[in-house]
This record gives C-alpha cells, sequence and structure tokens, in this order.
C-alpha cells in the first residue's frame, strides 16, 4: 500500500467518524496539499448537494484562511528575492545576460589562460564599467589598444552605460559588442575609433 492510498484511507475515515477526531488531528490529516485537495472537492459536492453550514465547512474556511496567508507569505518571500536578484545582476549588460555561453567556448577559454599561467603570462582581468561615460570607457581601452578616439558629435561622450571588458579580446570584437548598444556607433578607421549615431 503506498503513501497515497494511505493518506485516502485516513481522510474518508475522517468524513466518515468525524466525531472520533480532534480538530489538531483533523488538521494533521490535511496538512497535506493533495489530500487537502480532495477533501475540498469532497466538501464542495457536500455542500451542492445540502447547502447548511457544517463543521466540515467551517474546518475549510479556517484552511482557506491558513493558505492564502501562507499564499501571501511565499509571494513576499519571492519579491524580495527578485529583488535582490535584479540589483545583484543590474552591473551587467542586457547582452552579457542573454549572449548564449557554450560549453566548449568555456572550455578552450579555460584551456587558454592555464597555458597563459604555465607560461607566466599576466592575464588581463575584465573591467566592469558601471554608469561610466562613454569617453571613459573608449580612453582606458584606446590606451590599451593603442588608437585614437574621435567623436563626430561632441555630446556622444557623455553617455553613460554598464559594460564589462575583457582587455584581452581582439578590438574588433569588443567595437561589435559596443555595438549593439543603441545610442552610438563606433567604428576602426585606421588607428582611429569613430564614434557617430
Amino acid at each position: 500500500m503506498n503513501m497515497n492510498e494511505d493518506k485516502m484511507k485516513s481522510l474518508l475515515d475522517m468524513l466518515d467518524h468525524k466525531e472520533q477526531y480532534t480538530d489538531a488531528e483533523m488538521e494533521c490529516i490535511l496538512n497535506d496539499k493533495e489530500t487537502l485537495a480532495i477533501y475540498e472537492t469532497i466538501v464542495m459536492v457536500k455542500q451542492a448537494l445540502q447547502p447548511t453550514g457544517t463543521q466540515e465547512t467551517r474546518f475549510l474556511q479556517h484552511q482557506t484562511t491558513i493558505w492564502k496567508a501562507a499564499s501571501v507569505a511565499i509571494l513576499f518571500v519571492v519579491g524580495v528575492l527578485c529583488y535582490a536578484a535584479f540589483h545583484f545582476i543590474g552591473g551587467q549588460s542586457y547582452e552579457e545576460l542573454s549572449a548564449p555561453t557554450s560549453p566548449i567556448a568555456i572550455s578552450q577559454a579555460e584551456k587558454e589562460e592555464a597555458n597563459k599561467e604555465k607560461e607566466g603570462v599576466a592575464i588581463p582581468k575584465t573591467v566592469i564599467f558601471e554608469n561610466k561615460t562613454l569617453r571613459e570607457v573608449l580612453a582606458q581601452m584606446s590606451d590599451t589598444y593603442k588608437v585614437n578616439v574621435r567623436y563626430k558629435e561632441e555630446g556622444l561622450a557623455n553617455l553613460r552605460l554598464y559594460f564589462n571588458w575583457n582587455p584581452s579580446e581582439d578590438i574588433h570584437d569588443v567595437l561589435t559588442l559596443l555595438n549593439s548598444f543603441e545610442h552610438f556607433h563606433l567604428e576602426l578607421e585606421g588607428n582611429t575609433i569613430v564614434v557617430s549615431q
């Protein structure tokens, strides 16, 4: 006999001989969601057939109030967790969060990093730009890649963005990532990054 049959037998026995059960014993039996759902169905059928206020309906109302309170508490906790998660990942760009990462690419990157460590080559760390101007971002990149920056419209330099940059990446790949932002376009012309709208 499995657990579901035991629960069902206990529920049916409780319904047939409710005078033998205390409120605490009934509550213990109905603590299981499946059992409570079956109990609610049986009570609703009985109510449809006899629309009088019985002990089962009063007990069911008590259980419903408990479940409503528990649901509100669960929703509150989920809301707090969502809020925390939003602020935790808030420093990452939409492109980073939505870009799929293949296990093969990760494995290859890990192998390259391990080889560089063996050879004693300094591994550049990811630079995180949080609410920085485009001028600040491109100034640091231009120093690393040894290129100049020219703005076709000076106001573009003051645009703020969130961006994670790996200095070991090729400049063309980095510019492609930055071009996924909507308000500016970057193009490498010779030894100069040209910023336009």
